[in-house]
């Protein structure tokens, strides 16, 4: 318990009577301020612009009376709140009498104004009747109605600011009890607050009551409203049948609009709409290096070095060596009359794989009984001599130019059958060196002395070096990457190649991954179960 001293507790009445007379002047200010309001929407319902011209009527001298008059009441109210007695009999303090004829001459003073304020309106109301059609009547009450409650309007906003000014000047006071005080003194501050709050509030409710009561309405009641027995809303069938086609819609929308933007080739359709076969597919070897060999580039086979990228010779019974096996027995029995001995390998772009189907096609010939050399055509980016781990020069380059025999730039790989002919050193015209006689020659004497002879290009998609080349081997291979090589690139190689009236042997995809292949069912799931298959039988094995 809390013993407060009279000062304090004074104070504490003083500022739940200022804060108490604060909430109730909001109140009322709320009411007038909603009347006002809707005055003002029958004014410009009449005339747009019209609630705007009354309420700039008021005066700065009418506000400045106004605030007057609501330093006087709050002065007079806080008079009161000390000596209750002074509401019944104000005589027997003679600053209220004071403060009371002061009130009385400010109220007078504001009755004037806005007096004034009315007398100044009459010739635009003159106006009116001329323009509007017998309106006067209707506008002369609307406009002393909105008149009347502007002006409460006002003395309530002033009444309000001298409220707050003088709450905070209080509450400077109230600040500097202890703090066991001001906590008893803000609940009894609550509790009084509320309580005349309650009380107006009470008021205001039985005040609109009896006056909802007393006035006739406009309207006439045409029929009763029922309690429906079921909801009319949410409509559950019509909305899911509307979620349903819209869901529906969207989802084909969505997976056509998606199928249309698609530029790379990501199914082996793709490739079966040329006027000539797919002859391997090759799965993504990626998953393979990863695991096995940690994502390296190059691993050692005994004294040799060779790129992780050469599946054929490192894991020969994985899904993606039987592939090659397909790739080399489609170019062996696809035309068993005319053997294509002289094979092209080029792609679209670069780093489409053109290297890697080489380099592991040659194995597979090998282990088919047939020798194999591969001439390493690519002058500009020559990878061939790094698959094998062999040396860059002497190559093609030096037999071309420097008189190098045939016997020293001939290099034999880590695969017994298998021998290359690297690009040789660096050369500043490549597309030269491709038509040269010379080289004809040298195929024509590799073919003469190997069974296969397998010729790495650069991208004919994007340089035409090797187009003299081409015309002069038995065949042509196109190499794609699945989900790289776009679909305008491929075709408009097929097209050049065409143009040099190349004889196109066939595609061979790598990379493929059927989880993201967007072809026809039966192709991607033949895919995905031979793949499957192959890895269940290897753990089974294991």
């Amino acid at each position: 318990l809390v013993k407060m001293d009279a000062q304090a507790t004074q104070l504490v009445q003083t500022l739940s009577q200022l804060e108490a007379e604060r909430q109730a002047v909001e109140v009322k200010r709320a009411a007038v301020s909603s009347a006002a309001a809707n005055y003002e929407q029958e004014l410009d319902e009449i005339r747009p612009g019209l609630a705007d011209q009354f309420a700039a009527g008021l005066s700065q001298r009418l506000n400045r009376y106004q605030f007057q008059l609501a330093e006087i009441e709050t002065e007079k109210m806080l008079m009161a709140s000390r000596n209750p007695r002074l509401r019944d009999n104000p005589q027997l303090e003679p600053s209220y009498v004071r403060l009371q004829s002061e009130a009385a001459e400010v109220r007078r003073e504001i009755r004037r104004i806005t007096g004034e304020l009315l007398e100044t309106d009459e010739r635009f109301m003159g106006f009116l009747d001329n323009q509007g059609g017998g309106i006067t009547s209707r506008l002369a009450e609307l406009r002393q109605n909105l008149m009347q409650l502007r002006v409460e309007q006002s003395q309530l906003n002033a009444q309000a600011g001298v409220l707050d000014e003088r709450i905070a000047r209080e509450e400077q006071f109230f600040a500097r009890l202890p703090d066991n005080m001001v906590e008893i003194a803000r609940l009894q501050r609550e509790m009084q607050v509320n309580e005349r709050l309650y009380l107006t509030i009470s008021q205001q409710s039985a005040e609109l009551a009896v006056w909802e009561q007393t006035q006739m309405g406009f309207g006439r009641v045409v029929d009763y409203a029922i309690l429906p027995d079921r909801p009319v809303s949410p409509r559950v069938r019509l909305l899911l049948l509307i979620g349903f086609m819209l869901g529906g819609a969207l989802a084909g929308g969505f997976i056509l609009l998606r199928e249309l933007s698609i530029t790379q080739i990501k199914s082996v359709e793709t490739l079966k709409e040329q006027a000539f076969p797919v002859l391997a597919v090759i799965p993504d070897i990626r998953p393979l290096i990863k695991k096995r060999y940690r994502g390296k580039p190059m691993v050692n086979i005994g004294s040799s070095t060779v790129s992780t990228d050469l599946v054929t010779l490192l894991d020969s019974i994985s899904p993606a060596s039987e592939s090659y096996r397909r790739l080399q027995s489609n170019l062996l029995y696809a035309q068993p009359d005319k053997p294509n001995r002289v094979i092209c390998i080029t792609s679209p772009n670069k780093s489409e794989g053109k290297s890697t189907v080489v380099t592991n096609l040659a194995v597979t010939l090998v282990e088919a009984g047939r020798t194999a050399v591969i001439l390493d055509c690519d002058f500009r980016r020559p990878r061939v001599h790094r698959s094998y781990g062999l040396n860059k020069e002497p190559g093609l380059v030096e037999y071309l130019f420097d008189e190098q025999p045939l016997e020293a730039v001939l290099q034999s790989t880590v695969v017994t059958g298998v021998d290359v002919i690297s690009a040789g050193k660096k050369t500043a015209n490549p597309a030269g060196m491709v038509g040269s006689a010379k080289l004809s020659a040298l195929i024509d004497e590799l073919r003469s002395r190997y069974d296969f002879v397998l010729v790495d290009t650069p991208p004919f998609g994007i340089i035409t070096d090797a187009a003299p080349l081409i015309p002069k081997t038995d065949g042509v291979v196109v190499a794609v990457r699945f989900n790289q090589t776009r679909v305008a690139d491929f075709d408009q190689t097929v097209e050049n190649l065409r143009g040099i009236r190349a004889n196109i042997l066939g595609s061979v995809m790598i990379g493929y991954n059927p989880k993201k292949a967007t072809g026809h069912y039966y192709s991607s799931s033949y895919y995905r179960q031979a793949y499957t298959s192959y890895n269940a039988y290897i753990e089974d094995q294991d």
